[in-house]
């Protein structure tokens, strides 16, 4: 073998050794004739090239070997390279598709296969457009060739918004990517990398939950109810409309501010800062909280305020539902409903006493006494006239109030008495600033007192004297209430005129018995029917009064029946009663009307006994005309019918129950309950209860008529006639009724009410579960990076230990390692109001730096 030098140098021997091998001696063995052995026992790879030669008429074989070693790594490495990268994009989720710098597919991993519908050998070598044709969603035109984009700008690019990709078989995918330049070491282009991802399962997931967000949002704007979302700092997230229209504000002077600091601090309650504080930590509520406030712009009202703590994070939560209800109105109602009873009872009272008491002056104290205790005045003054003095007669309350026993009427400041005694004027003074300037009632506004009525007394129209009613509450006599005290200081002068009248009688008799013909002149002159007839009926008497009535002379009816001048009812019912005084020697007193002119009586028999013989052999008959009263009386029923109008008009379903029956129910409690009332008073007031909340109604009803401590408003179900169950509110308190013990009860339908709280509960539940089960991390912050919300996939890709932790440790700049990045991403959102995909590098917890892909709404 003939070798050159560079043949010694290349396998490592002297050229004297080298001339003394064969060929042969060079190969490790005859199978990989590639390979070449050097003297110390290395592998090379070589090239050979044999050509045949002739020297001096001899053949040989030419070889010439070039070491090949350092390209045959150089190609091992990049086929390894190239296995690995094409073993990635094989494994990984997204599609990808990479073509050469012509647009042409050079490769497509399973999931661009599956996507396309083309396989990668059938695929390799075609044109982009005809393997990946996408298309706008909504126009159906072809949408641009993120290839040709990056071929023509040499940079990366996105995908448009609402691109579908339509693959071999006509099948349609949602897709979002992007595609990217592939360059050499030199910067030239040499292909692109298409990257996209079928966005199916995230648009339906994202349709969920904004179907979800719809609901829930629709729930809340439908609730006609205020509802108010905290955080857990008591910054408002957001309200309702029926929150914005019931306080006449907007979303820009309440959202985002403390709750607590809204409406001029009008919610600044410390018992309500109490409750609410407290919900959060120990996953509690509370229900029915009354604010009562004057608010700047609508006013003073009565607020009921109910809440709860809403989205779970394990045993934590973050925010609080608080709703608030608007109950002025109901309220007013039922103190009106309450104002009445309170007042009819006073009436009731009062006019009971008259009946019963015949001395002016327990009656006098038992009407200061009623007034004070039935009627909520503080103080109850009554004062008797004397010339320009007024003298106490009567007085129960605070002392203090009007301390005084008497009063002179020149050496009033004011005219107010004057005009109450001499004018017989009434004057209601509903703050104090109308009664301080005399100096009797100052000392009444000095005291407390808030509210006066002086009220004239005026017996057969003179003026006896005054009533004075003291009241701790501003503006506290209405209307009603005036018109009621009319009629009692009616009651009261009728009763004093009786008393004076009835003296009078008594003095009449006592004349009468001393000297007939005194009591004869008596007789004719009072202004009551005297007459005297036998025990048969025949007249033996009468007064000029009497036969004025009947219109007849002495000369027609003495001697006369009382059959031949009045009806054949009347003269039964009139015989009965006189048999009766005569058997029992005892005075009758009843009231009649007359069929002659419909006018009014109080009648008195009186037997007229004879001592000598010890009998009865006349009744005396005197006639009192209390026509007048009647009037009285009747208007005061006219008054409860307009309250019982009041009650039949009004949409609040109002009952009474007394014992364990209705006696009472309005227009509103028939249509709630489907029974008109004619039914209703023949059942047990829990009848129309739903069997679950039976036994705690019938124990709370009856507990409250026998005058126990239950709660006075509180929700339960009832069963209307037609089976249909609805939810109510109901409400209730004791009173006297037809002289009784009785309940009287409102109710309001809040089913709709109740539905709508299910609803939501049920939409926030869906909600939760969505946002908790998330692969992708999920937060929401503020603009300045305070984070408000995260998912469990947040806190996982951070590195975080808990959502606690991320939420009270950490902000989202903690997590973002490019400043200036971070903020370009919030001029973007800002701006256009969406940032989609937006490529940050992050930085783990531990440190580790991650990329994120970051997809953000404002």
């Amino acid at each position: 073998m003939a070798a050159n030098k560079a043949a010694a140098r290349l396998y490592g021997y002297s050229l004297k050794k080298i001339l003394q091998l064969k060929f042969d001696d060079l190969l490790p063995d005859k199978k990989t004739p590639a390979k070449h052995k050097t003297s110390k026992g290395k592998l090379i790879d070589v090239k050979i090239a044999e050509e045949e030669i002739e020297i001096n008429g001899r053949k040989f074989l030419l070889i010439q070997v070039c070491d090949f070693t350092e390209e045959s790594h150089a190609l091992d490495k990049l086929f390894l390279s190239e296995e690995k990268l094409r073993t990635t994009l094989y494994s990984i989720g997204d599609g990808v598709i990479v073509t050469d710098d012509k647009g042409r597919v050079t490769i497509m991993n399973p999931v661009a296969e599956k996507l396309t519908g083309w396989k990668e050998k059938d695929a390799k070598a075609k044109k982009l457009d005809s393997v990946f044709r996408i298309v706008n969603e909504f126009s159906r035109k072809n949408a641009d060739n993120p290839v040709k984009r990056v071929l023509r700008e040499g940079a990366v690019v996105g995908l448009a918004n609402h691109t579908l990709l339509i693959s071999k078989d006509g099948k349609e995918y949602p897709i979002l990517d992007c595609a990217a330049p592939i360059k050499n070491s030199q910067g030239k282009l040499t292909g692109v990398v298409l990257v996209f991802r079928d966005q199916s399962k995230e648009r339906e997931a994202q349709r969920k939950i904004e179907e979800a967000r719809k609901l829930s949002d629709g729930i809340v704007e439908t609730i006609r109810e205020p509802l108010v979302i905290l955080d857990k700092n008591f910054r408002i997230i957001r309200a309702n409309k029926a929150f914005y229209s019931k306080f006449d504000t907007k979303p820009e002077n309440v959202e985002g501010k403390i709750f607590f600091d809204i409406e001029n601090k009008s919610w600044n309650i410390p018992e309500l800062k109490r409750l609410l504080k407290k919900i959060l930590p120990q996953n509690t509520s509370f229900n029915d909280f009354v604010v009562e406030h004057n608010f700047t712009r609508i006013g003073k009202k009565t607020m009921l305020l109910n809440a709860r703590r809403i989205y779970r994070d394990g045993n934590k939560t973050e925010m609080i539902l608080l709703a608030i209800e608007d109950i002025t109105n109901r309220k007013e109602s039922e103190e009106k409903i309450k104002k009445y009873n309170r007042l009819y009872e006073v009436l009731s009272n009062i006019n009971q006493s008259i009946v019963r008491i015949d001395d002016e002056r327990k009656l006098l104290k038992t009407i200061t006494e009623i007034a004070v205790s039935k009627g909520d005045f503080k103080l109850a003054w009554l004062g008797k006239r004397d010339g320009n003095l007024l003298k106490e007669a009567s007085k129960a309350g605070r002392d203090e109030l009007f301390p005084y026993d008497k009063i002179d009427i020149d050496k009033a400041d004011s005219n107010l008495l004057k005009d109450v005694l001499l004018k017989k004027e009434k004057k209601i003074l509903n703050s104090p600033r109308e009664y301080k300037k005399d100096k009797y009632l100052r000392k009444a506004a000095e005291n407390g007192a808030k509210a006066c009525a002086l009220l004239p007394i005026t017996p057969n129209d003179d003026s006896w004297g005054a009533l004075i009613l003291v009241s701790d509450q501003l503006e506290f006599f209405d209307a009603e209430e005036i018109k009621l005290l009319d009629e009692l200081t009616l009651d009261i002068s009728f009763a004093l005129d009786y008393y004076r009248k009835e003296k009078e009688r008594l003095a009449a008799e006592k004349i009468i018995r001393d000297n007939e013909a005194l009591y004869r002149t008596l007789l004719e002159s009072s202004e009551d029917s005297i007459y005297l007839v036998d025990p048969e009926g025949n007249y033996l008497y009468m007064n000029n009064k009497y036969l004025s009535r009947l219109g007849k002379t002495h000369a027609e009816v003495i001697g006369k029946h009382y059959s031949e001048f009045h009806t054949p009812e009347g003269t039964d019912e009139f015989l009965d009663r006189i048999n009766y005084v005569i058997a029992n020697r005892k005075p009758v007193t009843y009231e009649y009307k007359s069929n002659r002119d419909g006018r009014y009586f109080i009648r008195t028999l009186s037997p007229a006994c004879d001592k000598i013989h010890n009998t009865v052999n006349a009744v005396t008959i005197i006639s009192k005309d209390i026509t007048e009263r009647r009037i009285t009386e009747l208007q005061l029923k006219e008054s409860e019918e307009k309250f019982r109008k009041l009650a039949e008009s009004t949409n609040t379903a109002i009952f009474i129950y007394r014992n364990t029956k209705f006696v009472y129910a309005n227009r509103a409690t028939e249509i709630l309950t489907g029974y008109n009332a004619e039914e209703l008073y023949k059942m047990n007031f829990w009848d129309v209860v739903h069997t679950d909340d039976r036994e705690l109604i019938i124990e709370r009803g009856m507990a409250r008529l026998r005058g126990e401590k239950v709660p006075a408003q509180y929700e339960f179900r009832v069963i209307r006639r037609d089976g249909e169950i609805r939810w109510i509110s109901f409400t209730a308190t004791i009173i006297e009724y037809q002289g009784d013990t009785a309940a009287i009860g409102t109710a309001f339908d809040i089913t709709d009410k109740k539905i709508a709280e299910e609803a939501l509960k049920e939409s926030e539940e869906r909600f939760r579960a969505i946002f908790e089960n998330l692969t992708v991390g999920v937060y929401r912050a503020k603009t300045d990076g305070r984070l408000i919300m995260v998912n469990p996939s947040f806190v996982e890709m951070l590195g975080c230990e808990s959502v606690d932790d991320v939420l009270k440790n950490h902000t989202i700049w903690d997590f973002c390692s490019d400043t200036e990045r971070r903020e370009q991403f919030y001029r973007i959102l800002l701006e256009e109001g969406i940032v989609y995909r937006f490529e940050e590098v992050w930085k783990k917890k531990d440190g580790t730096l991650i990329n994120v892909k970051e997809s953000a709404r404002a």
